[in-house]
């Protein structure tokens, strides 16, 4: 899992911008208001940390930075967006590692993502929760667990799809604690969200950006996180692996633009990203919501989008999870 970077690892991410500045001569800056593409719903964890990053760009380039949100089939509605819009630097998307898990689960993406995205930085890493509505009768994992194998598919969890984190989550602590459970798909995380808190459904796993405000006012009853190693900012929580063992998860979110974007362009967005991730404002944003900044170089950032590509394409195989 990510770990906060240090001042010294940041200030060499900051100086990479700089350096492909001094070899092409060229300062970018947006000549219009630009656009970043959210490919979820209003409400959820990454339209509140794309707002955060949206908001702080803005203000760095001197042009406005508005939030669109595209939901939908697993964010290749937005994504692919970002893949055919003009390379000009004045779309930028907001992608998680559902990008990785798609391409092993749908047969056709409209787009691929080593051709047609340019990575500029992940942004940050997002735990998760694993809640269950307040009338559910666990207070820990493990009573959830025997309910669950006590009767199966008796309770009912949120998913954003099967190619989404959520969902595909749901689906590896069914496999490993050997329960049950029927997914109710949702178009977004605030809805998802939502019919927990109402009990409509039992339970989900939630980032913990959309999930924290929900458990504080007692809506969501947190049962344990997703990382092995827990949540230093919620000790009360243990992990899953504590009685699943073998589960580890986090997920995170990135900034992508179009494949065909200048050196120039992607070096000046990078900077600008990296400034924001380092400034006490979103760090302390950041630090409430749980969620960990996680500023990396492109060339680090397209390797990890790399490398789980392939994770997921095994976990997705030992699940058995498909496409709906």
């Amino acid at each position: 899992m990510a770990s906060t970077i240090g001042r010294r690892s940041l200030g060499a991410l900051l100086l990479a911008p700089a350096a492909t500045r001094a070899q092409t001569g060229t300062v970018w800056a947006p000549s219009r208001p630009m656009r970043l593409i959210v490919p979820y719903t209003p409400g959820g964890g990454t339209d509140i940390v794309g707002r955060l990053i949206a908001r702080a760009l803005g203000d760095m380039l001197g042009q406005p930075v508005a939030v669109e949100n595209r939901p939908g089939a697993s964010e290749m509605v937005g994504t692919e967006v970002v893949a055919r819009a003009a390379p000009d630097g004045h779309t930028i998307g907001l992608v998680t590692n559902t990008i990785t898990i798609n391409p092993a689960l749908y047969p056709s993406v409209p787009y691929d993502n080593a051709r047609d995205l340019r990575p500029l930085s992940s942004l940050c890493t997002v735990p998760f929760a694993l809640v269950v509505h307040p009338s559910v009768p666990a207070m820990n994992l493990r009573t959830l667990i025997t309910l669950l194998k006590a009767r199966p598919d008796a309770m009912s969890y949120a998913s954003l799809g099967p190619g989404s984190v959520h969902g595909l989550a749901m689906e590896w602590f069914k496999n490993l604690s050997g329960t049950r459970a029927v997914a109710v798909p949702y178009r977004g995380v605030a809805p998802a969200m939502q019919a927990i808190a109402t009990g409509e459904v039992q339970l989900g796993f939630a980032g913990l950006t959309a999930a924290v405000p929900q458990i504080q006012a007692g809506r969501l009853r947190a049962l344990a996180v997703s990382p092995a190693e827990g949540v230093a900012a919620f000790p009360q929580w243990p992990p899953v692996a504590s009685e699943v063992p073998g589960f580890d998860m986090t997920t995170w979110y990135g900034l992508v633009v179009p494949a065909g974007t200048p050196d120039p362009i992607a070096a000046r967005l990078g900077e600008e990203i990296l400034k924001a991730l380092a400034s006490e404002e979103l760090l302390s944003r950041f630090a409430a919501l749980g969620v960990e900044p996680a500023p990396a170089t492109p060339e680090a950032f397209a390797r990890r989008i790399a490398a789980e590509t392939t994770m997921w394409a095994r976990v997705v195989a030992a699940t058995g999870a498909k496409a709906e």
